[in-house]
């Protein structure tokens, strides 16, 4: 390994520590089935990414992706994207913060959903891809007023933290993007925070182990094929329970926050989605782009290429 390789190398750890420390304001308990990367240093002492390392990374994923649980499928694919970016595999690391925050962007979680702009740009840079670390910094920096957590010591220490780095990196690659080599400033190397003892600034485990449910839909999609026909599962006499209830059918309980009840109030069209009628109850899949729309707002599902098409609906509201 040369100087410069060495070099790059110490930049990137800094980062992960950075990254790391970031990660843990927000989460500090970690469950036993999430793999870290203080996990893969201490367990495995491997001088590369081997393959059992990668098996592990797979079955950790499979793990938390059958329980349904966004928040913890976020969690779990941004500590893969550290795991990935502290052996240097930038683009892999890149793959697995944006994936994070696909599973962020149903759960509301407007911090983790901030900072995995900020690692994905890390790993951007470090990949010397520098426009597109600038984009993503820049799109981390469009979420910091929306940050909002409870303990006001922590969002404190978050923002002044992610703010300091991320400044630090603009001022970087602004010099790297638009000053001449030869009228470059000598950035000086970054270095890791001071910090007296790594591992307990790594996860705590949590004590008790998350329950596993069965496979998240979505997960099993994939995105694959077309939208599936409905599921008609519903007795139009069984009166809906009261709206301070979880479920509008009884004994049915609604855990996934990427789905929400809705009525049909109105058919605009008896060609479009017909095995639907009047008062039927639907469980919607809310796709990440949709807005997120308030209890007992209306909405108009239109069936593509005909403008009058569709079916009002109506949020269950909670």
């Amino acid at each position: 390994m040369n100087q410069q390789s060495s070099s790059n190398l110490r930049e990137i750890r800094a980062s992960v520590i950075t990254l790391t420390d970031l990660i843990l304001m927000l989460h500090p308990a970690v469950p036993q089935q999430i793999l870290t990367a203080y996990d893969i240093d201490n367990e495995y002492r491997a001088t590369e990414l081997t393959d059992a390392i990668q098996r592990a990374l797979d079955s950790s994923r499979r793990i938390i992706g059958a329980n349904g649980d966004y928040h913890l499928k976020g969690l779990c694919d941004f500590h893969i994207g550290l795991i990935y970016l502290n052996w240097a595999s930038c683009h892999a690391a890149c793959h697995y913060f944006a994936e994070a925050r696909h599973h962020w962007e149903f759960t509301d979680e407007n911090a983790s959903l901030c900072l995995t702009y900020f690692a994905e740009g890390r790993a951007h840079e470090h990949a010397q891809q520098y426009e597109a670390a600038m984009g993503k910094y820049t799109k981390a920096e469009q979420w910091l007023p929306r940050i909002q957590i409870a303990t006001l010591s922590v969002q404190n220490g978050f923002l002044g933290l992610l703010q300091t780095e991320m400044q630090r990196s603009q001022m970087v690659l602004r010099e790297i993007l638009w000053f001449p080599p030869r009228e470059r400033p000598q950035a000086a190397p970054r270095q890791a925070p001071p910090r007296q003892q790594q591992p307990p600034n790594w996860p705590r485990r949590e004590q008790q182990p998350t329950d596993f449910g069965v496979d998240d839909p979505i997960t099993e999609a994939g995105g694959h094929g077309g939208i599936p026909e409905p599921i008609i599962n519903f007795d139009p006499t069984v009166p809906p329970q009261t709206p301070s209830s979880p479920s509008p059918v009884a004994g049915h309980e609604q855990t996934n926050p990427a789905y929400v009840w809705y009525k049909v109030e109105e058919r605009l069209d008896e060609s479009f989605l017909p095995k639907i009628t009047t008062d039927t109850w639907v469980l919607v899949q809310q796709r990440e782009s949709w807005h997120q729309y308030e209890a007992n707002q209306l909405v108009v599902v239109m069936k593509p290429g005909i403008d009058k098409a569709g079916i009002v609906l109506q949020r269950f509201g909670f």
